[in-house]
């Protein structure tokens, strides 16, 4: 059961993610994604659920943005951007296993990651989702 937590909440993740996404012909530059998100941050494993959460992402190049709290309590990561479709973008970090996945959009300005917070228990996991303030 463990070892199907960490591809499970990728999925749902994504599944949430994409649920506003949609397919315009919106040709708005790459920074468009950058800004502050607010939404949900939860760590099932150990019973923290935070609304009201802040994450700031800052694009540092064409293909690469950081994500970090505006308060703490969350990680912060550099990740590569691939982009799935039009103002779509899936998030990967080349190095960190613990990185799940997560995905952005500048056509629904929302953001969306799981992270895996070590130790041996799958369920350990950081789950963000947000809209651009």
């Amino acid at each position: 059961m463990k070892k199907i937590f960490k591809p499970m909440a990728a999925l749902l993740v994504s599944i949430i993610f994409l649920l506003g996404c949609d397919d315009n012909n919106d040709t708005s530059p790459l920074p468009t994604i950058e800004g502050n998100y607010i939404g949900s941050l939860a760590k099932p494993f150990q019973g923290i659920q935070e609304n009201e959460h802040q994450i700031k992402l800052t694009v540092l190049d064409a293909e690469t943005v950081k994500i970090e709290p505006t308060n703490g309590g969350s990680v912060s990561l550099e990740l590569k951007l691939t982009e799935i479709s039009m103002g779509n973008y899936n998030l990967e970090h080349e190095s960190d296993q613990n990185f799940v996945g997560g995905t952005t959009s500048r056509t629904v300005n929302r953001l969306a990651y799981s992270y895996f917070l070590g130790g041996p228990d799958d369920s350990n996991i950081e789950v963000f989702t947000g809209v651009k303030q």
